[in-house]
């Protein structure tokens, strides 16, 4: 396993929509910002903890980076009585060489049930489990990757968003069926993304993007944008 993958979970949702950016990303500097650290080091905290680690406040974190802490260690526990808690596993599906990452917390429960949770630390941007009727296509990856690490049967699967700072804790049952028919997807963007003419489309998953400085679909996009909304000023 490679230390990055092109088709990481946590940007599925700008690959699969624009398959081009991954080429047109290619080769620029990737300069992990002050909360990517922040999200990185709250995500290290709770690990311990839930390892039985017993993290202390020589951490140096402040009360209310404890408090996001102590909400997802909360959650995950209650999750996870009379049940099997894996925390940070890593999983590599087998439908792709670069389909691959590591699910926060998964748990089985008595029942057929698996659980798959995931922290977000951000106050900016609320992390929803679902859009428009679909599953959040990063928190479907993590449920393909969970089930590739503990294949089941499952009568229920369940994915969980803990956002402290926006939103609390967000829910969403999945099924079998909408995993399967997001893999392909992702299996078909993942295709035209290494393809001679990938498909650029830009909206609102450009705000991440490495190559959004210098995207020309991206520029146009606002420029009809500004343009609609001058017009009907």
């Amino acid at each position: 396993m490679t230390l990055h993958s092109r088709f990481g979970a946590s940007a599925a949702h700008r690959w699969m929509r624009c398959p081009g950016s991954i080429q047109a990303s290619e080769g620029l500097p990737n300069v992990s910002s002050e909360f990517a650290a922040e999200g990185t080091l709250l995500h290290g905290v709770a690990e311990d903890i839930l390892r039985g680690g017993g993290a202390t406040p020589a951490v140096g974190l402040t009360d209310e980076q404890w408090d996001v802490v102590r909400a997802y260690v909360s959650f995950v526990r209650d999750c996870a009585k009379g049940g099997n808690l894996f925390i940070e596993n890593r999983f590599k599906l087998a439908a792709h060489p670069e389909f691959w990452g590591t699910a926060d917390a998964v748990v089985q429960k008595p029942g057929a049930e698996l659980h798959v949770i995931d922290l977000k630390c951000g106050r900016g941007v609320a992390v929803e489990v679902d859009y428009g009727g679909r599953i959040n296509p990063q928190l479907g990856f993590y449920a393909l990757g969970a089930l590739s690490l503990f294949p089941g049967p499952y009568g229920k699967i369940f994915t969980h968003v803990v956002q402290p700072r926006l939103g609390g804790v967000k829910s969403r049952e999945v099924t079998l069926d909408e995993l399967s028919k997001l893999q392909a997807e992702l299996l078909r963007a993942a295709a035209n993304a290494v393809a001679d003419d990938p498909r650029f489309a830009a909206g609102s998953h450009c705000k991440f993007c490495l190559a959004r400085a210098t995207c020309p679909t991206l520029r146009r996009f606002v420029l009809d944008t500004a343009a609609m909304e001058f017009a009907n000023a």
